[in-house]
C-alpha cells in the first residue's frame, strides 16, 4: 500500500478506535502531532478531544510550565499520563508518566524498551544502578531530539525532548 494511503488507512482504524494505541512517530524525537516550538493553543489544536489545558498551568522549579495534558494515553500495553511542558511559552517537552495509582512492573520496562526499540533502533544510551533500588534509563538520540525510557521501582516514565538546536 502506498505510503500516503497507509497513513489515511491508520488514521481512519485510530478515528474508529481501532489500530495501534499510537500511531507511528517521526524519528525526530517529537511525539505524535506534537513539534518543538509549538504553544499551548497549537498542542491543544493539534490534539482534539485528547489535550486539555491545565488551569491554573503548574510552574515546575526550573521555571518551566505544565500547561496541557492527555489524561490517558496507552503505549505498549501499559496505560500513561502525558503532561506537555512549555519553555518561554514554547513546547520544549512531552512527559508521558504512569498514573499514580497504578505500580508499574520491571517487566513493564523492559516490554516498553522492546517497543521503543522497535521504533527509534538500538538505544544509544543504558544506564542501570540498583545498589539501592533499581533504577534503569534508556536513551535515544535522534534528528531533532532525544527519547529517555525510565524506571523508578513502580513508576516508568518516557521522556521527548529536543535536542540542541532543535
Amino acid at each position: 500500500m502506498p505510503a500516503p494511503m497507509a497513513l489515511a488507512a491508520a488514521g481512519l482504524a485510530l478515528a474508529l478506535g481501532a489500530g495501534p494505541a499510537e500511531p507511528p512517530r517521526p524519528a525526530s524525537g517529537e511525539w505524535r502531532q506534537a513539534r518543538w516550538g509549538m504553544t499551548v493553543e497549537e498542542v491543544l489544536r493539534a490534539f482534539p478531544g485528547e489535550a486539555r489545558r491545565l488551569d491554573p498551568a503548574e510552574r515546575l522549579a526550573d521555571g518551566n510550565v505544565v500547561a496541557a495534558a492527555i489524561e490517558r494515553f496507552e503505549v505498549a500495553s501499559t496505560s500513561f499520563r502525558v503532561r506537555f511542558v512549555f519553555e518561554g511559552g514554547k513546547l520544549a517537552l512531552v512527559s508521558l508518566r504512569t498514573p499514580p495509582d497504578e505500580y508499574a512492573a520491571p517487566e513493564a520496562f523492559e516490554r516498553l524498551e522492546r517497543h521503543l526499540a522497535a521504533t527509534f533502533g538500538a538505544a544509544g544510551e543504558v544506564s542501570r544502578d540498583d545498589s539501592f533500588i533499581d533504577l534503569r534509563q534508556t536513551r535515544w538520540k535522534l534528528a531533532r531530539g532525544a527519547v529517555d525510557l525510565k524506571y523508578i521501582p513502580g513508576v516508568l516514565v518516557i521522556l521527548h525532548h529536543r535536542g540542541p538546536g532543535a
